[in-house]
């Protein structure tokens, strides 16, 4: 009987809590990675998304977007880390060379 009121108790107070624990998480987070948004390009950064051309996408079409599907920096048109290269070339799409959107979107 103690076990089942409890249950009920708390999922009464879940949803706040859960909301407390996503703020919470949020913060931590972006107070983690707050540095990240005004460091420059690293490692391979520049052949996989400044010079990689099939990333440099001109419109939301789904051409467009298959395209950057596809987009192997040493060989075109080989289906390479999609997700990745997607979110690379909407970040290049919206933000151009300005890494702040792209550590905003990663993090």
């Amino acid at each position: 009987m103690l076990s089942a009121s409890m249950g009920s108790i708390t999922s009464q107070a879940r949803p706040s809590s859960r909301v407390f624990s996503f703020l919470l998480l949020a913060v931590i987070v972006f107070s983690v990675y707050a540095n990240s948004f005004t460091a420059g390009w690293h490692l391979d950064d520049a052949a996989n998304i400044l010079n990689n051309k099939r990333l440099h996408i001109e419109s939301l079409s789904p051409g467009e977007l298959k395209k950057s599907l596809f987009a192997h920096p040493g060989q075109p048109g080989r289906f390479y880390r999609p997700v990745a290269c997607l979110s690379f070339a909407l970040n290049r799409f919206f933000h151009g060379d300005r890494l702040f959107g792209y550590h905003l979107v990663n993090v």
